[in-house]
């Protein structure tokens, strides 16, 4: 990116093997200059980046997936956690649970809820420079199974 005259480079992933001094080069059609440039790796605690999970969500049992996510963001990347009603969410438990996390999001998916789905479900994100936790209360409704009543009255 280049304002003012000064031009910066910025990596989506920060490792260490980033850090030191690098090759520059600047040219234009009258000349080419090279140099070396420093590159030093700037931490962050780590943040959801879309503000965390809402204070509660709704789903219907048996016609909705429970889907929560989150954006996420810290240098280095944050470990994610999920939990349920303060106990960790294990997708090797029960084959309708997935986690899946990225460099910038992290999903849990439950299929097929039902009632023992509620909860507080919370997720908290931790690296060497700390720590952010968001919570949200879970409800799972009932689909009402309507139906229709008919009257047939036979007149004789």
């Amino acid at each position: 990116m280049t304002t003012d005259g000064i031009t910066s480079t910025s990596l989506e992933v920060l490792e260490s093997e980033n850090m030191g001094l690098d090759p520059v080069q600047a040219s234009n059609k009258a000349s080419k200059a090279e140099t070396e440039g420093a590159m030093k790796i700037v931490q962050s605690k780590p943040i959801f980046a879309n503000g965390g999970l809402e204070p509660s969500y709704e789903f219907k049992e048996g016609l909705d997936d429970l889907v929560l996510i989150v954006d996420i963001d810290g240098s280095p990347l944050p470990v994610v956690t999920w939990l349920k009603d303060g106990k960790s969410v294990d997708p090797d438990m029960d084959p309708r649970v997935s986690i899946t996390t990225g460099i910038v999001q992290s999903c849990l998916r439950v299929t097929n809820i039902g009632p023992k789905d509620k909860g507080t479900y919370s997720v908290s994100l931790k690296n060497p420079n700390g720590t952010a936790e968001s919570s949200s209360n879970v409800l799972v409704k009932r689909e009402s199974k309507s139906q229709d009543l008919f009257i047939v009255v036979f007149v004789l």
